[in-house]
């Protein structure tokens, strides 16, 4: 059977007892395995059952191809984009995955995330689903909720490969060395067979290889920024942000062009842009000096409320999980402060008691006891969970969630219980955002903890101190 052939059945989906007279490999069995499970499985299975099969890189590569072409023939199935990502991965020779991850960007990914970013500037949030389906001319990108965020997704995995193989620096003319020589005969003789063939190009791989110019990782580092901005801005489905607006002029200029061109200035933008995080900090006199660093404290702000609110999201995410989108990944929390190390905010304390309170919504106090370290100014945590406190708090007294909410209301002070409900008013509900309905054995620790953070002759511990008092009619 011809490679092309075995290309088209694994794009297609076909399972392995299909294709396989028997159904054991190496003493696994795979009867039950299906192309689309595993692309590691899969090709080893092409392999077993074809000893022709061109090398395994060069199988992933025209695999990836395949689905690249599917998905572009119908942009609504986020599972051939996937697809394409798995195989791209399971391509296991160095120069061949800068050349397949560079063609997914170039080709696949790089016209309809360029409408994808314009849509979410031009809107300011995540774009609505009746905007995305429109097609690109009409400022759409020709995909539902789902397909919007698998390409996110994988734009971000793309990018994040290719800041890899950008760092080790393989491209070039030697990147084909361990290739089968027979490799090129094999992927080009049934070029006329498939558009997936002029995936890297006119040509041949080795051609295409030794085409390839060395990556400029400064630029390719900018969009792996950018793509992990967009992918939580689709994922959580983020509001009143614009991702352009979290980068310097200097950076916005370099996006979307090519990942091979010598900006010639690079080194000063470099230097400069890590020279700018000392100036925000200074008193200037120079009057183009003061207003660089107004702007970049401008900068500073957006990139702030982008992250707390991603941060937001990122915490709450396992109490709306059921109505997530997608089951692909979303930003963890991990990752949204390693991004907010990238954009100059490393160990950012308006973040570290941003995510203490999250932590305290969400009901993992254990956890937020852990994270107050982190915390420097633990004035202003203290006014934040003590909101946490009065939202629990009204969550006792409120009669929708509550049995014995009039029992509660009975108990607490009037003052107290006005004061909760105004709290209560200004959050969220369980389950869409705000604090999740704890006891009040776990109100009482929280308010004890948070006392420890303040002296006691602040308005907000003499407020502890009052629900501390009410809190003591409870057995």
């Amino acid at each position: 059977m011809h490679d092309y052939l075995v290309s088209v059945l694994l794009a297609t989906g076909f399972e392995a007892k299909h294709l396989l007279p028997t159904r054991t490999i190496q003493g696994v069995d795979y009867s039950s395995c299906s192309f689309e499970s595993s692309p590691e499985q899969s090709l080893l299975l092409l392999r077993t059952r074809f000893p022709v099969a061109m090398e395994k890189s060069v199988l992933a590569l025209r695999c990836t191809a395949k689905f690249s072409l599917g998905w572009e023939q119908d942009t609504c199935q986020p599972e051939a984009l996937v697809s394409m990502l798995e195989f791209a991965n399971a391509c296991d020779h160095t120069g061949l995955r800068m050349l397949t991850f560079h063609s997914i960007w170039v080709r696949t990914l790089k016209p309809r995330y360029l409408s994808l970013v314009s849509l979410i500037e031009k809107v300011g949030k995540a774009p609505k689903e009746r905007l995305l389906l429109k097609d690109i001319a009409k400022g759409g990108v020709a995909m539902d909720n789902a397909s919007t965020h698998a390409f996110a997704f994988v734009a971000q995995e793309t990018m994040r490969q290719l800041v890899s193989v950008a760092a080790n620096g393989s491209a070039g003319a030697g990147s084909v060395n361990g290739v089968p020589a027979d490799t090129d005969e094999r992927w080009t003789e049934h070029s006329n067979q498939g558009a997936e063939f002029s995936f890297l190009g006119d040509g041949c791989i080795t051609d295409a290889a030794t085409a390839a110019q060395p990556l400029n990782t400064f630029v390719v580092q900018q969009h792996a920024v950018l793509s992990c901005v967009v992918w939580a801005i689709v994922g959580f489905q983020l509001r009143s942000v614009r991702p352009l607006s979290l980068f310097s002029g200097r950076v916005r200029g370099m996006f979307f062009a090519p990942f091979e061109e010598d900006h010639p200035d690079l080194r000063e933008r470099s230097a400069s842009l890590a020279s700018e995080s000392v100036a925000i900090d200074q008193v200037h006199e120079d009057p183009e000096a003061a207003t660089a660093a107004a702007a970049l404290a401008e900068l500073q702000s957006a990139r702030r409320q982008f992250l707390c609110r991603a941060l937001v999201a990122a915490v709450h995410h396992d109490t709306t999980a059921a109505d997530s989108i997608t089951t692909l990944p979303l930003p963890t929390v991990a990752e949204i402060f390693a991004l907010a190390d990238t954009l100059d905010l490393k160990q950012d304390d308006v973040l570290a008691r941003q995510y203490v309170r999250n932590l305290y919504e969400t009901a993992r106090d254990g956890e937020a006891q852990a994270a107050i370290v982190r915390v420097a100014d633990t004035a202003a945590l203290a006014a934040a969970l003590l909101e946490v406190a009065g939202h629990r708090l009204a969550l006792l007294m409120d009669k929708r969630l509550s049995e014995n909410a009039l029992d509660v209301i009975a108990r607490i002070p009037g003052d107290i219980y006005e004061w909760c409900t105004a709290v209560q008013a200004s959050q969220p509900l369980p389950g869409q955002g705000g604090c999740k309905k704890v006891g009040p054995a776990a109100i009482r620790t929280l308010v004890q903890s948070t006392l420890a953070l303040v002296s006691s002759d602040t308005a907000t511990s003499q407020r502890l101190q009052q629900i501390v008092s009410a809190l003591e009619t409870f057995t």
